[in-house]
């Protein structure tokens, strides 16, 4: 590589290192001219996105680390989508869009059908039962929904739903999730493609001025893309070592 301008490099082209690449090569675009700005270079050994920042469920909520030590984080980095989304047409290119969240209490589920039940073993009914949090993103003609699932036990599932028809404390590390008991109540109806005779109750946890999602692997590449055109270098490569230089 070339001395003669001092060189930034970046490691890794996941979210966090494409983001840092980003905003670098941009404050550094907008402070010095082309022939003195410091290089940026950005190295990944396989592609932009390719591992956990690629296959999250890029669900954004701006309130649900109130009152932890990430509530300030959380909020910037939820209005920080809003303004890259609007900069950089988020809504076509990585599919940000704001969402109304439902909280939903839901009966039993079988973990299979009937007719397997039988053709595996015989489960108790404490084995046929689902106890879950689920987050669900709104059905669309061309996708499919998503979900994560938790099993601990017999009690009542509860499920966490993202839906385009379109507050929150019960604190989990750095995540504050709404107390069930606090949040107004909605007819199951409110979300027309829920099977509205397994619901017991459903509330509203967030609407469009508080959750939205992503598509994490597209918001990976586009940021990416927009960090070439502040001069931003990817390299294809492994980092084996970084030698101590005095610093």
């Amino acid at each position: 590589m070339p001395t003669d301008r001092e060189t930034i490099v970046v490691i890794g082209a996941g979210i966090v290192g494409v983001s840092t690449a980003y905003f670098t090569a941009k404050k550094l675009a907008a402070e010095y001219p082309a022939e003195k700005r410091p290089r940026v270079v950005l190295v990944e050994q396989c592609e932009p996105g390719c591992s956990a920042s690629g296959k999250s469920g890029g669900f954004l909520a701006r309130h649900w680390s109130d009152g932890t030590d990430t509530e300030q984080l959380a909020q910037f980095s939820y209005d920080l989508h809003a303004k890259l989304a609007q900069e950089h047409n988020g809504p076509e290119r990585w599919g940000y869009r704001p969402l109304n969240t439902f909280c939903a209490e839901i009966d039993r589920i079988p973990v299979m059908p009937a007719k397997q039940h039988k053709a595996v073993h015989q489960r108790t009914e404490a084995e046929s039962v689902v106890t879950s949090i689920e987050v669900i993103a709104p059905r669309s003609h061309s996708t499919s929904s998503m979900a994560t699932v938790e099993y601990s036990g017999t009690s009542t599932p509860t499920l966490l739903l993202d839906t385009d028809d379109s507050q929150q404390t019960s604190t989990h590390g750095s995540i504050a999730v709404p107390e069930v008991g606090s949040v107004k109540e909605v007819a199951p109806e409110a979300v027309p493609w829920l099977k509205t005779d397994l619901v017991n109750k459903l509330r509203q946890v967030g609407d469009t001025t508080s959750t939205a999602q992503v598509d994490p692997l597209k918001l990976t590449r586009s940021l990416l893309v927009e960090a070439k055109t502040f001069g931003l270098e990817s390299v294809r490569g492994k980092v084996i070592d970084v030698a101590d230089t005095g610093y």
